[in-house]
């Protein structure tokens, strides 16, 4: 059973690797086996198909940034800190975990902005988000508008994240200041004191 679980993750790290290096179209079997290596049937034996492989290359990725939020969310509660702090000390470990992994944030951008994504992966990405979703609305003053702002602060923080990988734009900490504070001035008109 480990070694089963180990091939998994290898195909999975593979799949990841081969899209962001390669794009989704050019993301063959045969690329993702080579890069393991293994032979291309164990890809069919743990996923099924390659779009199996995809979806929960996906999936795997999505629910680490569901992860990286929800183990933050107590800086939300923290007495006395400023609103703005609070959202920056919440959201700032997506922004470094995109950074620290270009490959897994160029797959899932990859992936994310993809008809694979609405066919297969769209209900299981918001399924993903239902958790996070309902232990935010408690600080938004409208539980309706927690889901799109969610989405919107996910999404800047991906649109960023891509000029700085492609090289459009530079990590540095006017960037930071840039990004948090536009997260910050969407997010604040909706959010409880």
């Amino acid at each position: 059973m480990a070694l089963k679980e180990n091939y998994r993750e290898l195909l999975l790290d593979a799949v990841v690797r081969v899209a962001a290096r390669d794009g989704l179209d050019r993301t063959t079997t045969k690329l993702i086996a080579a890069e393991v290596p293994c032979n291309e049937v164990y890809i069919y034996r743990n996923f099924g198909s390659k779009d199996g492989l995809l979806q929960s290359a996906f999936n795997r990725t999505d629910l680490r940034f569901v992860q990286t939020v929800l183990k933050n969310l107590d800086v939300m509660d923290v007495p006395g800190q400023p609103l703005e702090q609070r959202c920056r000390a919440l959201w700032e470990p997506v922004w470094r975990f995109c950074l620290a992994q270009p490959d897994d944030t160029r797959f899932y951008l990859r992936y994310y902005y993809s008809a694979q994504f609405l066919a297969s992966a769209h209900a299981l990405h918001h399924r993903n988000y239902q958790q996070l979703q309902a232990r935010l609305s408690r600080y938004f003053v409208s539980s309706h508008d927690s889901w799109l702002l969610m989405a919107h602060v996910f999404e800047t923080i991906l649109s960023f994240v891509s000029h700085v990988l492609c090289g459009d734009l530079e990590d540095t900490p006017e960037l930071d200041e840039q990004v948090f504070g536009l997260i910050f001035r969407t997010l604040q008109p909706y959010m409880l004191p």
